[in-house]
This record gives C-alpha cells, sequence and structure tokens, in this order.
C-alpha cells in the first residue's frame, strides 16, 4: 500500500490534518522532521504525517527544510503528498510551496486554506475567521506568526517567487467545465500557484476533485478541510485501527501553551466543570528556565496535585499587553517544567494544546511522535505516544486558536473520560496558591 504523506509547518496541524485519512490507510503516524532517523515504526506506515516546526523560521531556512523532508519522504513511494497550511494563514506559505514544488517536480500548486466546519472561509480574495478578515483577528497578534493581510492572492504573491492565479467563489459556484476551464489558462499564463475561493465543503470537494483527476501533477494545499475533501475520494481501509487504553481512572495533565484568547476560554470552562487545580504560570519564570528559584517548587507542588486529580499547567497572558519574553523562551520553560512534573509524577494521560507547545513537551519527555486513533471532536486529535517514558500513554492534541468553548471539556469526557462532577467552591476557575509567580 503506497502511504498518504502529509506534510505540516506544526504538530496539531500535521494532526488534525493527518486524522482525516485514517480511514483511507493505517497505521496513521505523526513525526517530527528532525525526529525521522530514530523512529522506529511498531507497524509501516499507511498515513504519514511529519511537522517541519518551520512555522517561525526565516523564509530562507523553511524553504531548505522542506525541501530536505520531500527528499526524505520519497523513500516512502507515496501515493500522494497534500501540504497542511494554516487555516489562519500563518507561516512561511509561499517558501514552503516554492520548495515542494520544486522538490517533487510537480506542476503547481492549488492553494485553499478554508474550513468552513470551523467558520474559516475565503470569500472573493478575502479569507476570513468567524466573518472577520483574518488580518483583524487575534491572529494579528500571534506571537510567532502574525497575520497582516487578509487577501489571499496577496499575501501568498508578496511570499512567492511564482506568478498567482485566482479562482472566485462565483465561479466555483458555477459549472465546473468553467472551472478546469480557467484553471488551464491560468496555468497557460505561466501561474505556479492557484489560489481558490471556498465557503463551503462542497466548494472544497471540487478543489479535491480536480487535483486528484484533471490535475493530478498539481500539489493540493490546504487546512484540514481540504484534506477531508481528498480523503473522501480514496478508497476505505479498515484494518489495524489503533486502540487506546483508557485514563478514566487515573489522572491528566492539562498543558495549554498557546496564548489564544480561544484557549484560555477553553481552559475556563474544563476547570469550571471539573474542579481540576490549575496553575497559572507567570511567563518570566518560564522563560528563566528551571534555574530560577520558583521553579522547582512548582513542580513539587504540581506532582503532589497530580497524585489524586487532572492539573492545568497554563501560561497566565495578560491580556492584550505583549508579553515581555520570547514567545520561544517561555514555551521551552513551559515544556521543561512540564517534564519535570512528568519525571516526579506521571500522569495516565497527555493533554497539548498549541503546536509548538506539543513540539517542545514531546522534545522533552522523550517522545519520538505519536500514533494518530480519532478525531473525538473537530480539531481534537487523540493519539498514543511513541517512545519516551509516557510510551503508549493517551495524548490529545488541539491547535490553541481552534474550537468550541467546551472543546477540553469533550476531550476530557470522549477520550480521557476523566471528568470529574465537584465544582470548585466559588464556582469560578482558581489555581493553587502561589501559582500565578
Amino acid at each position: 500500500m503506497q502511504p498518504v504523506l502529509i506534510i505540516a509547518d506544526d504538530l496539531t496541524g500535521a494532526a488534525d490534518t493527518g486524522i482525516q485519512f485514517l480511514r483511507t490507510g493505517s497505521p496513521a503516524y505523526l513525526i517530527s522532521s528532525v525526529e525521522w532517523p530514530v523512529v522506529d515504526f511498531p507497524e509501516p506506515p499507511g498515513v504519514l504525517a511529519v511537522y517541519t516546526h518551520t512555522r517561525h523560521l526565516p523564509a530562507g531556512a523553511a524553504a531548505q527544510r522542506l525541501k530536505a523532508v520531500a527528499k526524505y519522504l520519497q523513500t516512502f513511494h507515496p501515493g500522494k503528498i497534500y501540504k497542511k497550511i494554516d487555516s489562519c494563514l500563518r507561516g512561511n506559505l509561499g517558501a514552503e510551496l516554492d520548495a515542494l514544488l520544486d522538490a517533487c517536480m510537480l506542476e503547481a500548486g492549488f492553494i485553499a486554506p478554508a474550513y468552513p466546519g470551523q467558520q474559516r472561509v475565503t470569500i472573493h480574495d478575502i479569507h476570513r475567521v468567524n466573518g472577520i478578515p483574518v488580518a483583524e483577528t487575534e491572529m494579528a497578534r500571534d506571537p510567532i506568526s502574525p497575520v497582516a493581510e487578509s487577501r489571499l492572492s496577496v499575501l501568498l504573491s508578496a511570499q512567492s517567487r511564482h506568478k498567482i492565479g485566482r479562482i472566485d467563489i462565483d465561479l466555483l459556484s458555477g459549472d465546473v467545465r468553467n472551472v478546469i476551464s480557467e484553471v488551464r489558462r491560468c496555468l497557460e499564463k505561466g501561474c505556479r500557484h492557484i489560489v481558490f475561493d471556498a465557503a463551503t465543503q462542497q466548494h472544497l470537494d471540487i478543489i479535491a476533485g480536480l487535483g486528484a483527476t484533471v490535475f493530478d501533477t498539481c500539489l493540493l494545499a490546504g487546512s484540514a478541510g481540504l484534506a477531508i475533501s481528498l480523503a473522501g475520494r480514496r478508497p476505505q481501509y479498515t484494518h489495524g485501527r489503533c486502540r487506546m487504553r483508557s485514563a478514566a481512572k487515573g489522572t491528566v495533565l492539562w498543558i495549554c501553551g498557546s496564548f489564544s484568547h480561544t484557549l484560555a476560554q477553553q481552559s475556563d470552562r474544563l476547570v469550571q466543570k471539573s474542579g481540576c487545580p490549575r496553575f497559572m504560570l507567570d511567563p518570566r519564570v518560564l522563560a528563566a528556565g528551571p534555574e530560577t528559584r520558583e521553579h522547582a517548587p512548582i513542580v513539587r507542588q504540581a506532582a503532589r496535585l497530580l497524585e489524586n486529580d487532572d492539573l492545568v499547567l497554563q501560561i497566565a497572558a495578560g491580556g492584550e499587553k505583549p508579553i515581555a519574553p520570547p514567545a520561544g523562551a517561555i514555551l521551552a520553560g513551559l515544556a521543561k517544567l512540564a517534564a519535570g512534573v512528568i519525571r516526579t509524577r506521571p500522569p495516565d494521560g497527555l493533554f497539548l494544546s498549541g503546536g509548538d507547545t506539543a513540539h517542545a513537551v514531546l522534545q522533552a519527555i522523550g517522545a519520538a511522535g505519536i500514533r494518530l486513533c480519532s478525531e473525538p471532536a473537530p480539531g481534537v486529535i487523540s493519539g498514543t505516544l511513541l517512545g519516551g517514558r509516557m510510551a503508549g500513554r493517551p495524548v490529545v492534541t488541539k491547535a490553541g486558536a481552534f474550537g468550541e468553548t467546551d472543546a477540553l471539556v469533550q476531550a476530557s469526557e470522549r477520550v480521557f473520560r476523566a471528568s470529574r462532577s465537584k465544582p470548585p467552591a466559588d464556582g469560578l476557575p482558581h489555581s493553587p496558591p502561589g501559582a500565578n509567580g
């Protein structure tokens, strides 16, 4: 069986896209591009989702890493390569797509980042999140990859060295033969990337169909939304599904490292619903690392709490004010602190939100990757850890700025089955004494 290969610039994107293809090939693995020389797959992959951790890199460095990844993945003789891009347009879209076209010798890229099921659509070239142009949302303040342009073709033109074509929603909503004719005109004019509007899953179905049949020498690039449409066109495979052991009778460590307001609301709801304790961690303390005097006491107290209950570790973001330490230093500190807690008292399950957070934590605990198992809620991906101290234990990943307010509650109830019935005494989110640093 020729595997499906997914290339994403961050871990959670690779997870929520790779899981869409689980029915078309199994097992499905998620690994980092820096870990593959040491990954020992229990079985040959039917789906392999590789995250390159390039969203934060300069464009040139990201392109070089993509070329190396493409060369490595060709050794798997893939049946299909899919480039996952952020549904909020973050990252080095143009540089990475250019690199893949060159490395894989593909004719052009079909780019459709829309994910209608999560209110992310592109209409008349304007990419919107919950109805708002993306550059006017919290994505404009993303600490790692801020988005300053909502027009998809303009953003890509600024990042790519190739000519850009565009298919408007009015054309896409009509006769598909007209879409085919316009795509061919774009290619004849020398366009190497073609961006597509999309406001419904049916629009994405059309784009996936064109990329899988009429224009099969083109690279399909999009969010999990386009991946759903592409996976729906592939033969179904129903054997060898991942079986997860439950954490129902144990504890779960919830690590919330994204600076997203969405994740903060989801964490609040989890704490309100379950009554589990939460550490709101001072980003300055995290950035200072294990050397700071506050680090060891937090680890000890967190480990004690984790003996009897779930525990949330969350960065205290301080409203709209920019956080003084670099985001990378904060996340590295969070990963080291979490690894210290896990060494002291390994939980029975692990939750990771924010792609950079998830990557840092997996590295800190020695995990080589994740075997993907299910998607219990949109963008919430469950699996089992490969390698390291937590090998074989359940893990859930979620992008920070993604999902409904109850997303973490749903993960608790549907994956870990560890939700608690007791509310906090005051009915409000709370933290252990001294946790705010």
